[in-house]
């Protein structure tokens, strides 16, 4: 009934987890224990019997669960993973696709040396250890490193990964100043998931693909607002060791050095600012509240409240007007939204724009604008990190999906350069205070866009919908419930709608719903890989 006509790029060989975790040292075996740092390690088997093809430089795909993996006993994120050769010692190039720790799974792929034809091999997943920082390598375990579990686009997806920034991040801020990306603030990763309060600043120069450190920042907060105003970076607000911060700081690029300001009103005072520039002043946005901010003066001015409050939201200007898209909402219930306000400083007025396709916060904030218009990526609901990119026409008033970037995540810092735009950091573990040093650029015009990969033939039970895409592309919509053909982890047959995706991701409501992911559909019989009959 539907076919999905997507294709890796690599071949997957079949391998079982030898249900057994191996303390060290009492259980090392015959095989030498890479470190002593790692407390345990887990043999794979390949198995390639049935083959007469022996397999060199395959990427094997490690899928773990709480059947057979103990994730209590790796850090989360699983950055304390390490994959080494059949011999114990030699290290492989790897790569996390997710883990998570709340669901206890997880997706890796290892890059295997060689395995026999007719035979099997070996190789040991080593975890276990407080101090890792982390060796998960994309491009050093794919040839051609495209994430595709899930990027489904054709041609390009105008995504590539850049240089990791040098130091994990989540809730940090961005500013551009002459062609520079300014990264300030956020808190790193605990192994007890205990929040740090991060003074450390950097700069990246895209000519020069460098990262350099900067002077530190006088307080250290996460969840600011970077500003740049006249060749100045003002760094407002934010969560510090002692609470909610009222500090206002600015950065002189020119002399690297930090001065301290009048500090911001206190309904300003929080974590997940929203804010820019507009003409000589900054306008600045908190739940409700909203002033304007006079950088010549030192002095904030109340203006007219945001319809609906919220944080962590898209800040954007486009055609002299400023658009606050979703975000976090504590209202009743507290939880993302999709609502898209449009702020006129002319009139002192607010007006409604077309809803964002999907209800998400800790997006884009620092003015993610691209050719008059809004790139909204990345970000999250209260279960699930996404890698989407919602892109707005104000002049149209209208939502179109793009490809995805690489590393779901949310609290990012976004900055554009030359029509680029380029991600920076973010937290990608539900269930802990957890940076990544991911930093991805996007580039509109090398973007081919998404496709559809899905024949549809009774309308009448489904149809094609690009807001289906849980990961990425083109999903349908079931309008009736699944009956015969197939059924999923929950089963959804109580439902009058609901949405699979390009790789059988099932949700309802487009997808976007908090009962995400809800498992994958598996087809009953023996059918086409993608097939639902």
């Amino acid at each position: 009934m539907f076919e999905n006509r997507l294709h890796h790029r690599t071949l997957m060989v079949c391998l079982t987890l030898l249900l057994a975790w191996l303390i060290m040292p009492a259980t090392a075996a015959s095989q030498p224990w890479y470190n002593a740092n790692w407390a345990y390690r887990m043999p794979i088997t390949i198995d390639n019997t049935g083959s007469t093809d022996a397999l060199a430089e395959y990427q094997v795909k490690v899928s773990l669960n709480s059947g057979n993996f103990a994730f209590a006993n790796a850090l989360p994120g699983g950055d304390d993973a390490l994959f080494t050769d059949g011999d114990g010692v030699s290290l492989l190039s790897f790569w996390i696709e997710s883990w998570d720790n709340v669901a206890e799974t997880a997706t890796l792929w290892v890059k295997v040396p060689s395995v026999p034809a007719l035979g099997s091999g070996a190789v040991f997943m080593y975890y276990g250890n407080p101090g890792a920082s982390g060796a998960s390598d994309g491009p050093g375990t794919f040839e051609f490193y495209d994430d595709f579990e899930t990027d489904y686009t054709s041609g390009e997806t105008g995504w590539t990964v850049k240089p990791s920034i040098p130091e994990v991040k989540a809730d940090n801020t961005v500013a551009v100043y002459n062609d520079k990306l300014y990264v300030f603030g956020g808190y790193d990763r605990d192994p007890a998931c205990i929040k740090s309060y991060l003074v450390e600043t950097y700069v990246y120069d895209p000519a020069t693909d460098v990262w350099t450190p900067l002077a530190d920042m006088p307080t250290g907060r996460w969840g600011p607002l970077a500003v740049e105003f006249d060749g100045l970076i003002h760094v407002f607000a934010g969560e510090a060791i002692t609470g909610s911060t009222a500090a206002h700081e600015v950065y002189d690029p020119g002399t690297d050095t930090w001065a301290v300001w009048s500090n911001v009103p206190s309904g300003l005072a929080r974590q997940g600012l929203m804010g820019l520039r507009y003409g000589n002043k900054i306008h600045l946005f908190y739940q409700s509240v909203h002033y304007e901010y006079d950088p010549v003066t030192d002095i904030y001015t109340p203006m007219a409240a945001v319809p609906t409050p919220r944080t962590w939201g898209t800040c954007a200007l486009v055609g002299g007007k400023i658009y606050v898209i979703g975000g976090y909402s504590y209202g009743t219930p507290s939880d993302a939204i999709d609502v898209n306000e449009i702020y006129d400083p002319a009139t002192d007025t607010w007006s409604f724009g077309t809803p964002m396709p999907a209800k998400l916060y800790g997006i884009t904030r620092e003015n993610p604008v691209i050719n008059d218009k809004i790139y909204v990526t990345h970000g999250k609901n209260p279960s699930t990190f996404f890698t989407t990119v919602y892109v707005y026409d104000p002049a149209l008033d209208s939502w179109e999906q793009k490809s995805s970037g690489f590393n779901p995540r949310d609290g990012h810092g976004c900055g554009v350069i030359n029509d680029k735009l380029y991600v920076v950091g973010g937290r990608d573990v539900l269930s802990c205070a957890w940076g990544t040093d991911f930093f991805e650029v996007y580039d509109p015009a090398t973007d081919a866009g998404l496709i559809d990969p899905w024949i549809v033939s009774d309308p009448a039970i489904a149809h094609r919908d690009m807001m289906a895409a849980y990961e990425g592309s083109y999903g349908f919509l079931m309008d009736k419930p699944i009956s015969d053909g197939a059924h999923s982890a929950i089963h959804f047959h109580d439902h009058e709608r609901c949405a699979i995706d390009a790789w059988w991701h099932m949700t309802d409501y487009y997808g976007t719903a908090s009962v995400q992911p809800q498992g994958v559909i598996s087809p009953t019989g023996n059918v086409a890989n993608g097939a639902l009959y």
